[in-house]
């Protein structure tokens, strides 16, 4: 059977080759402009232009690898987005809360629209999170995608928060409510990765790109937990078949 934990098992070689060629060019830039150590931000900044640079180079023949190595599990996830796309969110789990489509307060579920009806409300309120999501593939840097993923987790903590705020205050719930825990945040975003079609088509690339490629300095940050957290909503959308 297919397993996301495939992504994160040993680096590839490649992998390894690529960010060792990307420290002694980081160590050379560094060496040839002594100005820039002068702090750890110069030149973990010095580190980022060096890696996105390599990216850009490599792109065609780093990509075309990844791509190769994982086209089965890219496909298998793919047809599962294609065929869910619009199912509502009850199909993936998430909370009722969560869904602004209406549903959650008891006072509105007398005006309940129909499922597809709902589901475009949904869509329309997470529009902004689904549209950084749907670009994720189109950053070739490591660190940009991992960026655009933290962005994607901001959006729908900031289209919750913004929902509730324009209903009435009895319709309102709690501000503790509101705060979405990593095992809600994960139904979540594998409703918005199958809304972002051009994403589903190499989820299990970007995954493996990531868990080659992601800095240190990410890794415990904002970013390390978007990419945690995605990686949980893929293996949780697969687990819905």
């Amino acid at each position: 059977g297919l397993s996301v934990e495939r992504v994160i098992c040993t680096l590839p070689l490649v992998a390894v080759d690529v960010t060792q060629f990307a420290a002694i060019l980081t160590q050379v830039v560094l060496f040839k402009y002594p100005f820039l150590q002068k702090s750890e931000s110069q030149r973990d900044a010095v580190h980022r232009s060096v890696l996105a640079a390599l990216f850009d180079a490599l792109q065609p023949a780093l990509h075309g690898l990844y791509v190769t190595s994982f086209q089965r599990e890219d496909s298998t996830v793919d047809d599962l987005a294609e065929l869910s796309r619009t199912n509502p969110l009850e199909y993936f789990q998430v909370r009722s809360l969560f869904r602004l489509d209406g549903s959650w307060s008891n006072t509105q579920r007398q005006f309940e629209a129909d499922e597809n009806e709902r589901r475009l409300r949904s869509l329309r309120h997470y529009n902004a999170a689904i549209h950084h999501m749907n670009n994720l593939a189109s950053e070739r840097s490591p660190y940009t995608k991992l960026e655009r993923l933290a962005r994607v987790c901001e959006e729908i903590d900031r289209a919750i928060k913004q929902f509730y705020e324009s209903q009435p205050a009895e319709r309102r719930p709690s501000s503790e409510q509101l705060n979405i825990t990593t095992e809600e945040l994960c139904p979540l975003l594998s409703f918005i990765l199958v809304s972002a079609p051009s994403t589903c088509l190499h989820v299990f690339t970007q995954l493996a790109l990531l868990g080659s490629f992601t800095p240190q300095s990410m890794a415990n940050g904002r970013e390390g937990f978007a990419l945690a957290t995605f990686t949980t909503a893929v293996h949780h959308l697969m687990h819905l078949r």
